[in-house]
């Protein structure tokens, strides 16, 4: 009889060490909690730098390629809303739009020649890539920089 009683005993948790632990995963939660967000905006600004980015030297080799004027257009208003990449009448990829980000001193589209430089906008072209939540927040900023030979960078921080 006792065996039973000391078997059914280890069987499973009380309901105080159960509250015990979701105790401490609540504490544990509270703390890490404005870390994440902060990290998840931190992601989301590096990931849509980093897909203009590309899209940016995609339009460019492709422009060189076919030897014929490639653009990077927004998709409604705005590089924000997404974007399109095209060469001529053929599309060659597209961009959806990210929440909780936006993109600053971003021109109306942007088109590269036959030879890969920069023929719209006619100067030098800085974008500000940054959150767009609470002023409470970290902003968290990165800059993509075309030059007029068409060369594209990604760095981190604000365009200067």
């Amino acid at each position: 009889m006792k065996a039973l009683w000391a078997r059914r005993r280890l069987a499973g948790f009380t309901t105080f060490e159960m509250l015990a632990v979701l105790a401490v995963l609540a504490v544990i939660a509270a703390i890490t909690a404005p870390g994440m967000r902060n990290f998840t905006l931190s992601q989301r600004v590096q990931a849509l730098s980093n897909d203009l980015a590309t899209d940016l030297m995609l339009a460019r080799s492709e422009a060189l390629k076919r030897s014929a004027v490639a653009q990077l257009a927004p998709r409604a208003s705005g590089l924000e809303s997404g974007w399109t990449v095209s060469a001529g009448n053929m599309v060659l990829g597209w961009r959806s739009a990210t929440s909780g980000v936006e993109i600053v001193d971003a021109p109306a589209e942007i088109t590269f020649n036959s030879n890969g430089r920069v023929s719209s906008p006619t100067s030098r072209l800085r974008m500000t890539v940054r959150s767009d939540g609470d002023p409470a927040d970290a902003v968290v900023q990165r800059c993509v920089e075309v030059d007029l030979s068409g060369r594209v960078r990604n760095q981190p921080g604000a365009c200067s």
